[in-house]
């Protein structure tokens, strides 16, 4: 042991043990820094190889962001169309043409559905998408896609699902928006969109290059691309939907550090000869004089090694600067060949770079000569946007609107455009994708105009309808139909034709010689075309009457007879006929100075009117009938008063006075009883006649008063049938016409039933005015009866009780048998 120590102790002292000692501490010195130096380099080169993973990865997310935020963005213009369409007897016609156009703007598109309540019921194209009709979107059996259907309803936006399984089994995204009716829920519309599609268009369905991808979904489900990507660092990149966001991570090929690998070899094995040759050097510096020549030639070899190393180092430097500018081409060439306009500021709104997209777009040559000031591209009106888009990606890196452009010519145009932060040349900037929407725009504003525009109609056609309504006299009322008519489609003259005895009559004309109706002659000769087509039931539209057709011609024949010289200038014409029951009543023509200027539209606006004019005349000649039947009704009741009453009267006063001439003659003395007789039939028939006149003119009861007209009344009665008929009437009771009316009826009504069925000798007939009511009564001594009973074919009663109660009024029947009876009557002033 002590020997051992001892030759450690001479090896350490002697030359080579110092030389040794030195070298064995600078190697110890050197390795740490060799090591410390490998992490520093190994995190920098990764760090750089994740930044440039970084940036690719960003730009494949926001183009598939984009992909798919442009596509889901034309729901808003399905929800606007089903929003004005939705009361259209056509939606389905009207829905395929509009969802074609929207089809066929952008790829991917598996299905455009509309669900009211919720309902699929229209979808396209129809012929792949059939299974979809009658499913409801609000029952989905998958809980994420009724979950996210029910948040859409929520929210009141558009809600992205996906990806989902489609029908075929291909992955798809689902997305949904809600349309409302005057606030009030009315359904759904629906878009499907191909994944594959999307990945296509994000750059992730072909060759990525160095990176792998995958794709996951908001739950962390990854769908696209290897699952254990996202178990092995990568780099994530937010996809952001409308209300949902995917991740996309990405890692190198093989692994991170794979492609600084042989670097990172090349500088360790670089340093870990520095560090050998540091600890040599150490040695030799100790011993240098027995190194010397072998130092030399050592080192020579070793440089000769490192040479060797760097030139494979800078080879591969050169293969990675090629490979990264290769990399910049295939990015400048994505830059400058897509459709969409791509525009790059910086932070302060200067424009730094564009692609040719951008410079067709606002008219100017791709060349160092287009436009550097955003004043120069931006719209004055949107330029405020300009700056809340610059505040906007700077707080949060994203910016979505609509602006509106000018091209090099001045003329403005509207754009979508959709903003993000990006690195550009290694500085922070905002690169901006707009796209034209122009055409989107004008067909909405085209849809705003024929909403006003049926707006417009809906209006005129309701004050039409109206002012159709407001008379029953058939001679006016054919002139409104006719002014409402050419208020609501426009002519240079109409008129009405009226089917009599299968013959079409003019009665109606609205031009510049109106009010000839009686002078034209049957409208159409029942033998030619024109009768044909005019008994088909259905509008018939002539483009212009001087043309080769034949209803031209008969067309043209019909007006040479025509007493309004316009005629002579009518180039269109239209008929259109109106019905009651499926039964033709008569046409509506109208001219037009102007060829071709009818449409169906014009037909279906004069249809409308024809449907109302057919009611309102057939209405008319109702009201003309019954008026004849109530004259007709009183001229009959009228005889039988006279008859019964004032007739009677008279042939009684005939035999009183033939008696008293007899007894004149005979003995005058007895002729006074014959003449008192005579004078007192002449008193009743005077009442009878003085109430028959009351009866007859409407406004004797507003002029008179109900206490003049119960006088009368009861005077009449007690004429007529010998009945003593007394009367307690007061004061003129304080209530309005209708309910006087209502009183005198009801009291009439009652001393009827006396005379006719009580045979009562005496009568009393009652009047009190109070200050909350007017009471009617009258009492007789008669027969009396039930109340409580039926009495077939008597009517009394119950028109009384209905009189009473339309006035808010009590009606009380009091009788009994042999007790007579009382009817009390309570009407609230």
């Amino acid at each position: 042991m002590n020997r051992a120590r001892q030759r450690f102790l001479d090896y350490a002292t002697s030359p080579s043990g110092k030389a040794a000692l030195a070298a064995t501490l600078t190697l110890v010195v050197l390795l740490f820094t060799w090591w410390y130096a490998m992490r520093w380099y190994e995190a920098r080169l990764l760090k750089e190889e994740r930044a440039e993973a970084m940036a690719e990865t960003s730009l494949r997310g926001n183009t598939l962001s984009l992909a798919i935020n442009r596509r889901i963005a034309r729901l808003q213009g399905l929800s606007a169309f089903v929003q004005v369409e939705a009361s259209a007897q056509d939606l389905g016609a009207r829905f395929e043409t509009f969802a074609e156009g929207l089809y066929a703007g952008a790829q991917g598109i598996r299905y455009l559905a509309v669900a009211p309540a919720g309902i699929v019921r229209y979808v396209y194209p129809r012929t792949e998408n059939e299974g979809l009709l009658a499913y409801d979107l609000l029952q989905d059996p998958r809980p994420q896609v009724r979950a996210d259907t029910l948040r859409c309803l929520e929210s009141g936006q558009a809600v992205a699902t996906g990806p989902v399984a489609l029908m075929d089994g291909s992955l798809g995204l689902i997305a949904r928006q809600p349309v409302y009716q005057e606030d009030v829920f009315a359904g759904l519309v629906a878009i499907a969109l191909d994944v594959s599609v999307l990945l296509k268009d994000g750059g992730l369905a072909e060759d990525t290059g160095h990176l792998t991808f995958a794709l996951r979904d908001s739950e962390g489900q990854v769908f696209v691309g290897p699952p254990e990507i996202v178990d092995q660092d990568p780099v994530l990149v937010l996809v952001q939907l409308s209300e949902e966001t995917w991740e996309l991570a990405a890692v190198p090929k093989g692994g991170w550090g794979s492609a600084t690998r042989q670097a990172l070899l090349v500088f360790e094995i670089g340093g870990f000869i520095i560090v050998l040759l540091g600890a040599g050097l150490a040695h030799l510096s100790v011993n240098r004089q027995a190194w010397l020549t072998e130092a030399v030639q050592w080192r020579t070899r070793e440089i000769l090694t490192i040479n060797e190393q760097l030139q494979e180092d800078i080879a591969e430097r050169r293969r990675a600067e090629a490979a990264l500018a290769e990399r910049e081409e295939q990015y400048r060439s994505v830059f400058e060949s897509t459709s969409d306009g791509l525009l790059i500021f910086d932070l302060e709104g200067r424009l730094v770079d564009f692609n040719p997209a951008a410079s067709r777009m606002h008219g100017y040559p791709f060349s160092h000569s287009s436009p550097r000031e955003p004043a120069e591209l931006i719209h004055p009106d949107s330029m405020p946007l300009f700056s809340q888009f610059l505040e906007q990606v700077r707080a949060n890196g994203q910016f979505h609107g609509r602006a509106v452009s000018l091209r090099r010519d001045g003329t403005p145009f509207h754009v979508e455009l959709d903003g993000t932060d990006f690195l550009y040349r290694g500085q922070p900037h905002t690169l901006v994708v707009i796209r034209d929407i122009t055409q989107e725009v004008q067909a909405y504003q085209l849809l705003e105009q024929r909403v006003q525009q049926r707006t417009r109609e809906l209006a005129t056609l309701l004050d039409a309808s109206a002012s159709i309504a407001s008379t029953l006299e058939l001679r006016p009322l054919l002139g409104l139909i006719l002014d409402q008519l050419r208020q609501v489609v426009d002519c240079a003259a109409a008129s009405i034709l009226l089917l009599e005895r299968d013959e079409l009559k003019h009665v109606a004309h609205r031009g510049s010689n109106s009010g000839e109706e009686a002078s034209l002659l049957p409208f159409v000769d029942r033998n030619n075309e024109l009768w044909a087509a005019m008994q088909s039931g259905k509008p018939v539209i002539v483009d212009d009457v001087r043309g080769e057709g034949r209803l031209a011609h008969d067309v043209r024949q019909a007006l040479e007879s025509h007493p309004d010289a316009e005629m002579a200038h009518v180039r269109s014409w239209m008929g259109v006929p109106f019905t009651v029951h499926a039964q033709l009543q008569g046409w509506l023509l109208l001219y037009h100075v102007q060829p071709a200027a009818y449409t169906s539209h014009h037909a279906a606006l004069a249809q409308t009117i024809a449907n109302q004019a057919a009611t309102a005349i057939v209405n008319a000649h109702l009201f003309a009938q019954t008026r004849r039947l109530a004259v007709l009704e009183e001229r009959q009741r009228l005889a039988r008063e006279l008859h019964d009453s004032v007739s009677q009267v008279l042939y009684s006063i005939g035999l009183a006075g033939h008696t008293a001439l007899t007894l004149l003659e005979q003995d005058p003395g007895r002729a006074v009883e014959p003449m008192g007789y005579v004078l007192s039939l002449a008193e009743a028939g005077l009442a009878e006649m003085r109430a028959l006149i009351f009866e007859l003119r409407p406004d004797s009861l507003e002029k008179d008063g109900l206490v003049v007209a119960l006088t009368r009344q009861a005077a009449a009665l007690g004429a007529r049938h010998e009945l003593e008929v007394e009367t307690e009437l007061g004061e003129e009771p304080d209530v309005a016409l209708e309910a006087k009316e209502a009183l005198y009826r009801i009291a009439r009504e009652a001393l009827n039933n006396v005379i006719k069925h009580a045979e009562a000798s005496r009568v009393i007939l009652r009047l009190q005015a109070g200050p909350h009511e007017a009471m009617l009564e009258v009492q007789d001594d008669g027969i009396g009866f039930d109340p409580e009973g039926e009495f077939p074919g008597r009517m009394g009663l119950g028109s009384m009780r209905e009189r009473v109660a339309e006035l808010g009024g009590t009606l009380e029947v009091e009788s009994g048998a042999g007790q007579g009876t009382c009817i009390r009557v309570r009407i609230p002033a």
